[in-house]
């Protein structure tokens, strides 16, 4: 796919070549064709003066977002709502960023102190903002675990813009296992979707999202409601029975999220759903050694990925698939 600016260039040279026409055509009738010259050229520059910032923020960013209501007057948004959503935005892709790092619990901890979210600018027009994860440089002997994280840190930003095209009017279409087939990176995604819908405190009433890969759609409060329902109701797909021993890690707790990581047996870390009966001892668990035991869905692979977990104990075993 050509770039965003690309496309705007051949847009604009497209225009370019009316000018040089009109020109042209003057010269051979001898008429004064100056005012379509002039046409064509205000057409140019308001070209690039409307999109050439939003087209720019395209090419260089992982996750585009912009924002529509009340509190996003092009000239002149409020505080509150840039504020809410550049603290949103902030958060999201941080949490984001632990729970999908496909890394041993301590290369997982020193790959997220090294990955950095920059923020790539703000285009006139309602608010839109650009993020971009920023390539760190590789300590020696780290140079693998860090191409892992960036590249899974990347990707799961990029994967929150495809959300909303399969949101329906109570569920998300199951053909969005094709465009996520690893189903922790879709829950991830899922859930930083519904953390980035506006809320009516907000003052903002829409929300587009959009990646450099071309995934866009917009986030109201209705896809909020029917994301909270999928978060709070996860479905998992071809189920299978089984437990796993590791460690475990707190994603987002509010909602029972989890990750567990350097699994017996397993390369990659297992993002887990809790069973909100769990809460009262959770936190005796978070750090510690544990074998979780439920349902689990695998990726293409067959890698076991995102767990709902209905029983939870010390280590005492082994890890056990069915």
């Amino acid at each position: 796919m050509d770039k965003w600016v690309d496309q705007l260039n051949s847009r604009a040279q497209i225009l370019i070549d009316q000018v040089i026409s009109a020109r042209l055509a003057g010269q051979q009738t001898g008429q004064d064709m100056s005012w379509l010259e002039r046409q064509f050229r205000e057409k140019i520059e308001r070209l690039y003066a409307e999109e050439y910032a939003s087209a720019n923020l395209r090419d260089n960013s992982d996750l585009v977002l912009r924002a529509e209501g009340p509190g996003t007057d092009h000239f002149s948004p409020s505080l509150h709502s840039f504020n809410w959503m550049a603290d949103h935005v902030n958060r999201q892709l941080g949490k984001l960023s632990v729970s999908v790092l496909p890394l041993a619990v301590d290369d997982a901890k020193r790959a997220a102190k090294r990955l950095k979210w920059a923020f790539t600018g703000y285009a006139p027009g309602s608010i839109m903002m650009g993020f971009a994860l920023k390539q760190p440089d590789s300590l020696a002997g780290f140079e693998e675990s860090d191409r892992l994280a960036f590249t899974a840190v990347s990707e799961s930003a990029q994967a929150i813009a495809s959300i909303p095209q399969f949101i329906g009017n109570t569920e998300i279409d199951a053909s969005i296992i094709e465009r996520i087939p690893d189903p922790a990176l879709r829950d991830s995604a899922v859930m930083a979707a519904w953390y980035l819908s506006p809320t009516p405190q907000s003052g903002i009433h829409t929300i587009e999202v959009a990646s450099k890969l071309g995934d866009h759609g917009s986030l109201s409060q209705r896809e909020r409601m029917v994301l909270k329902t999928v978060i709070d109701n996860p479905d998992l797909r071809q189920k299978r029975q089984g437990s796993f021993v590791g460690s475990l890690r707190a994603a987002d707790l509010d909602k029972h999220r989890a990750v567990l990581r350097d699994v017996n047996g397993l390369e990659s870390p297992i993002r887990c759903i809790l069973d909100d009966k769990m809460d009262s001892h959770l936190k005796f668990c978070f750090g510690s050694r544990v074998k979780v035991s439920g349902i689990y869905e695998t990726d293409r692979e067959g890698r076991p990925r995102l767990m709902y977990v209905n029983h939870l104990e010390p280590d005492n075993s082994q890890a056990t698939i069915v």
